[in-house]
């Protein structure tokens, strides 16, 4: 259900939308409790705020400074061993972007990027 509910019909066949305020407020009390995040999250999930909540809850992976930050802190969590010679040959970028595949990516500020699964 969005912002508005279709009531009885006018002439016409028109409708008069209903604002559903509970839902509007309870989209503001998302918003409030997280800021330009939860705007950005809303907005890309369609405005679906039980999506949003769940997306914010349980599938939060965390804030990295970029996509390459996320992927070298995941390979380093699996106790891959690689030398720092070789830090340089990996393409810690193109392996964080091809990890985002599943994941919903938001840069909110340069330096500053949240990742949560699907």
């Amino acid at each position: 259900m969005g912002y508005y509910e279709l009531r009885q019909p006018l002439k016409d066949g028109l409708f008069k939308p209903e604002v559903n305020r509970e839902l509007i407020m309870d989209k503001k009390q998302f918003i409030e409790e997280h800021g330009e995040l939860g705007r950005e999250l809303l907005d890309t999930l369609n405005d679906n705020l039980e999506d949003a909540i769940k997306t914010m809850e349980e599938n939060y992976l965390g804030c990295y400074k970029s996509v390459a930050d996320y992927a070298e802190q995941y390979v380093d969590s699996y106790g891959a061993d690689i030398p720092d010679f070789l830090n340089p040959y990996i393409d810690f970028d193109g392996l964080g972007w091809d990890m985002m595949d599943d994941c919903i990516v938001i840069e909110l500020i340069k330096g500053e990027v949240y990742i949560f699964d699907l």
